[in-house]
């Protein structure tokens, strides 16, 4: 739970989503698979007595990218975790979407090279190969539903939320707006039902309207 005293509402605290969760969660497993990745190419390309399981140079050069990367997407979410009452928190976001984009692309490219390469390799390596891929395209898929903006039964308690700007889901979909196109269904919406805009609103102008 995110205890912030500057979004103390009613309730006093906002709820880590389940995407949070699940981001942290699967970013240490599939740190591990990068990792066991690593180690056995390291072994198979260094092998001084079977010419017929080495490697080339560019597998051990992809995992060994793919492992220190991580040093990098750690630094972002610290930074992101340190930062979220600055503008600059986006940055980290949009960056972590591009960077699970890119792993997402390099772990299939990586499954297709096991799979179609001459080589006899290891059931194992071959396991793991596909459950890292799995990883990063289900960690891609967290990453653009972040940020994420308090449910709309807390928005009621005029809690003000502390990210800024929409997921890239919500901008495709526009599923920012279902919770309140669905309770406008059922009756006519209040003042309370409204969510209230942030002060660092990146539509100045709307919210001094709005404001008035």
């Amino acid at each position: 739970i995110l205890n912030n005293p500057n979004l103390q509402g009613e309730r006093g605290f906002i709820p880590v989503s389940k995407y949070d969760i699940g981001q942290l969660v699967i970013s240490f497993i599939q740190l591990g698979f990068v990792g066991f990745l690593l180690g056995w190419r390291l072994e198979e390309y260094d092998d001084p007595y079977d010419d017929s399981k080495k490697y080339g140079l560019y597998w051990v050069i992809g995992a060994i990218g793919l492992f220190f990367s991580w040093f990098y997407i750690v630094t972002l979410i610290a930074c992101h975790f340190m930062t979220r009452k600055n503008q600059t928190q986006y940055a980290f976001i949009r960056q972590l979407l591009l960077l699970y984009a890119l792993f997402a692309i390099i772990s299939c490219v990586n499954l297709r090279s096991v799979i179609k390469s001459p080589q006899k390799n290891s059931s194992y390596e071959l396991v793991f190969a596909i459950w890292n891929a799995t990883a990063c395209c289900m960690l891609f898929v967290f990453s653009i539903k972040r940020p994420r903006n308090p449910d709309l039964k807390y928005a009621r308690n005029r809690v003000i939320s502390h990210d800024t700007i929409a997921s890239l889901w919500s901008l495709t979909t526009f599923s920012w707006m279902t919770p309140m196109i669905k309770l406008g269904n059922l009756r006519n919406l209040t003042e309370d039902d409204l969510w209230e805009l942030p002060s660092r609103c990146q539509a100045a102008q709307c919210y001094y309207e709005l404001d008035r």
